[in-house]
């Protein structure tokens, strides 16, 4: 089986995170885009009033997409799931973008043979017929965010999110799992295998990340009861970061 190293592999990771009332509008986007690959899962905002607030979103379900796409379909994807899901208005959701480094040679086909189409005028008008504001605002950024993601022990990301937002962050998204290990990493980190985890998917700019990965750690690292472990891996490009994270 051949892998396709990072030099000229070209290909990305699209995240998205939505409110389940738009889970139509968002079948409608993807099967109009054709996407040939797509994960979906069910995530969680934290449990208090406020921090809901922090993070832009109504109720504690979330939506999480996950689709491998090629680069040069980015500003398609973007600028139309920014128009059809709204997300440049608060509590919209968001769409961010991962560089992928490493890839099977079949996948890479996959995506190569099906890259999205510009939409039809019917696709269009249908993707936007419930805009009554007439916003159609499609801009994202590039290169100015990372992605923070913080795996601990499950009960803990209220004080997670506290934490990042003492850092700078707005807020995040919990998708609920569990953690297994060798046993000897699991004693080196003080750890026991098989608990249940919390991931929190936290996105911020370039220049706050430093501060709310050293304010999650100190408060919910790995020598706390959390047992928190933090990484952070590079947005190549986002939309809908101004209204919901």
């Amino acid at each position: 089986m051949e892998i396709q190293k990072a030099k000229d592999l070209q290909k990305c990771l699209l995240i998205m995170i939505n409110k389940p009332e738009d889970e139509k509008k968002l079948e409608r986007l993807l099967s109009n885009l054709s996407l040939p690959i797509i994960y979906q899962f069910r995530g969680h905002g934290t449990a208090s009033s406020e921090l809901l607030d922090i993070c832009g979103l109504d109720g504690t379900l979330r939506l999480v997409t996950l689709c491998p796409v090629c680069r040069q379909s980015l500003g398609l994807i973007l600028e139309r799931a920014s128009a059809e899901l709204h997300l440049d208005r608060r509590g919209h959701g968001i769409a961010a973008v991962l560089r992928l480094t490493g890839l099977q040679d079949t996948i890479k086909r996959i995506l190569d043979e099906e890259v999205p189409k510009a939409p039809t005028t019917k696709d269009q008008a249908d993707g936007t017929e419930n805009d009554k504001e007439g916003n159609k605002d499609m801009s994202y950024t590039e290169n100015t965010h990372s992605m923070i993601l913080v795996a601990a022990n499950q009960g803990y990301s209220e004080d997670i999110v506290e934490a990042a937002r003492s850092g700078g962050a707005m807020g995040g998204t919990i998708i609920r799992g569990r953690r297994s290990g060798t046993e000897s990493a699991m004693t080196l980190l003080g750890m026991s295998a098989q608990d249940e985890q919390e991931l929190l998917l936290i996105i911020v700019e370039k220049e706050k990340r430093a501060a709310v990965m050293s304010a999650i750690s100190s408060a919910c690292g790995i020598k706390t009861p959390a047992h928190g472990i933090v990484l952070s891996l590079p947005v190549e490009a986002a939309t809908g970061l101004a209204g919901s994270v």
